[in-house]
């Protein structure tokens, strides 16, 4: 049993590793993308707003797929187109647009097979599972964040790119490996849980009338619209404070790699109606705490702090909102559908942050009026999280 779970790990790690970098790789290379390409900044931006519109319009079908094909052929697949697309799409400004497009697909199906993956494996261990999925996606995102620059410095940003290839390529190995090599593990009862919803879908064909659903789609999508937001513009907000290229990349992947730990632990100790309240509130002054010194002539010191204290709650909220998925979900049929009705309308409500956050910032040249409006978002989030905890995850 512990050798499974380790493979298993292993597995969920290297699948995990695959989910932001090829998003993340894009916004340090802005200005190369811009000089090589000669792509404006509404273009930037929404090369990280496609991924996220694939999200929103691919997941809907996503369980579909998964129940059609099944799910390890699904996950296999997306793999190897995740790392085609994303190998090919550095040759043209056409071929960068539409290999954006595909590794969007490709990360949405897997964005749906996780959850699945966890509950049809290991559902006495779902926590657990999701605090190692969350932390090892924001490990490998930091590690790309970070090192992009300077790895596009000295090879260029097309090989800089093609790089991300790699852990696909890996994942899709490995996957086959543990496929072939690990007995499929017998399905165990999850144990209650101090969060455990009263309105749980529990018959088959009402989770699209579990008004927590669509609570949990939205509380996704903002929280994702800021995190993405964040993504796209973090350099290029951190450089117009006066940081250099480099310092600000740094910056970014310290923005990354803060959140390892939080991602980690916060499913495991935010588990009951208290420790959500509480919980949600420290978000929310992470949130204020951490975008408010850009509104100000801050020095690299406070911006560092700043960078950090958004990463940690960024990393945070995403990790709660992946739990309440399987929190919400008796089985691992359900999870695909709440897991792909909150991912479907939740990304399709972050896919626009980061365009429309990048044409204000072109007509009004400020870049204050941006994190003004993810201050405003972030407390819609958190309201939105008391409602779903005071409603859905009270205990009688």
């Amino acid at each position: 049993m512990h050798k499974r779970f380790t493979s298993f790990a292993l597995l969920l790690i290297l699948i995990a590793a695959n989910m932001r970098i090829a998003i993340i790789v894009i916004p340090p290379l802005t200005t190369m993308l811009q000089h090589s390409l000669g792509l404006s900044t509404s273009q930037i931006g929404s090369l990280t707003s496609i991924p996220l519109l694939c999200f929103g319009l691919f997941s809907a079908i996503g369980s579909l797929i998964i129940k059609k094909v099944g799910l390890h052929t699904t996950l296999i697949t997306g793999l190897i187109v995740l790392t085609i697309a994303n190998f090919v799409r550095v040759y043209s400004p056409t071929l960068l647009f539409i290999g954006t497009l595909f590794v969007g697909l490709a990360i949405a199906v897997l964005n749906i097979g996780i959850p699945i993956l966890v509950l049809s494996w290991f559902p006495g261990d779902q926590i657990r599972l999701n605090g190692l999925y969350t932390a090892s996606l924001n490990l490998f995102a930091a590690i790309v964040a970070g090192g992009t620059a300077t790895t596009a410095q000295h090879l260029g940003w097309q090989h800089t790119v093609q790089l991300i290839s790699i852990p696909a390529l890996l994942a899709v190995i490995y996957l086959g490996i543990f496929l072939l090599r690990t007995p499929k593990q017998v399905a165990q009862p999850a144990p209650s849980s101090a969060a455990t919803t009263e309105t749980a879908a529990t018959p088959h064909h009402s989770v699209y009338q579990n008004s927590a659903v669509w609570l949990l789609m939205v509380f996704m999508g903002v929280q994702s619209a800021i995190y993405y937001a964040a993504v796209a513009w973090l350099p290029s907000l951190l450089t117009s404070h006066g940081l250099s290229a480099t310092t600000s990349n740094l910056i970014f992947g310290v923005f990354q790699i803060i959140g390892v730990p939080f991602s980690y632990w916060a499913p495991r100790f935010l588990t009951g109606y208290k420790q959500l309240r509480i919980g949600l509130t420290l978000i929310l002054i992470g949130y204020l705490i951490g975008l408010t010194p850009f509104l100000f002539n801050s020095g690299t010191v406070v911006l560092t702090i700043a960078t950090m204290i958004l990463g940690a709650t960024t990393a945070a909220i995403f990790s709660l909102a992946m739990s309440f998925i399987t929190i919400l979900a008796n089985t691992p049929d359900e999870a695909g559908q709440i897991g792909g009705t909150a991912q479907s309308g939740g990304y399709l409500i972050a896919s626009i942050s980061p365009v429309l956050l990048g044409v204000l910032q072109s007509h009004t040249h400020s870049w204050s009026d941006i994190v003004i409006v993810l201050m405003i978002l972030a407390v819609i989030n958190i309201t939105i999280g008391f409602v779903l905890n005071r409603n859905h995850f009270k205990r009688a």
